[in-house]
């Protein structure tokens, strides 16, 4: 049994390695000789942060666990993209995987591209047809019937428009890198007030419609107008198709 569970883990596709917690190397399989650079028999029982020598890696090696994932290049390959992870098992020792994602990085960013140059493209187009489409619809010389079907292609346009400026704001979010910083303080009794007052002065909604129960010290840490997009659109979705 030993020996079928060394081997199964010797063919494993992704990186595998079992250290002690000073970060010692006992054990790797083929697949971490490609990805990380390790060499057998000499790497055995040297520190894997000598090896790889990356501050990050070595900040995640020794940190206490809580992240148990990195994303960083190959040592072998700096176009090669690991996700690492980390497992703490025993007393003693850690197992540490790393996997290839190059290709899966590789197609998010072609979609999020594609998702942020197609919105931007059918913008356009939209705003001539939105133009015609106000004029006709506000044309005296056509019938009530014509400027009604030119009221509901209209409104069929808003909607349109209102998913294209979606995908812009889904592709920026995903774009969008906090870094080291966690946000601001975002009062939410406030900004759920405020949501509520907008929906009754754009006549979505009567003000007895909406029964607003929160906690005055009720604070989140954040991007504030995500936020607040968030609750705004469960709001409006709930007054629009709730009943």
């Amino acid at each position: 049994m030993l020996g079928q569970f060394t081997a199964s883990a010797a063919a494993l596709p992704d990186a595998t390695v079992i250290l002690y917690e000073n970060g010692e190397i006992q054990w790797f399989n083929n697949a971490a000789s490609k990805l990380l650079g390790l060499q057998s028999p000499q790497d055995l029982g040297q520190r894997i942060d000598n090896l790889v020598r990356d501050p990050e890696f070595r900040s995640f090696l020794y940190g206490d666990h809580k992240d148990n994932r990195l994303q960083l290049n190959s040592p072998q390959d700096a176009n090669v993209k690991l996700l690492l992870k980390l497992v703490k098992y025993g007393n003693e020792n850690l197992l540490l995987t790393a996997r290839d994602i190059s290709e899966r990085e590789r197609l998010d960013t072609i979609r999020r591209e594609f998702v942020s140059n197609a919105s931007h493209e059918l913008r356009t187009p939209l705003t001539v047809i939105r133009g015609y489409l106000e004029v006709m619809a506000n044309d005296k010389d056509c019938t009530e019937t014509t400027r009604e079907n030119f009221a509901t292609v209209l409104k069929h346009t808003d909607r349109m428009e209102h998913i294209i400026a979606d995908l812009l704001t889904l592709s920026g979010l995903e774009n969008t890198m906090l870094g080291s910083t966690e946000g601001e303080v975002v009062n939410v009794p406030v900004l759920l007030r405020q949501a509520k007052e907008d929906a009754v002065n754009s006549g979505l909604a009567e003000a007895e419609q909406i029964d607003l129960v929160c906690d005055d010290e009720l604070c989140l840490r954040g991007i504030a107008s995500e936020i607040t997009s968030i609750c705004t659109n469960l709001l409006h979705n709930a007054l629009q198709h709730n009943p």
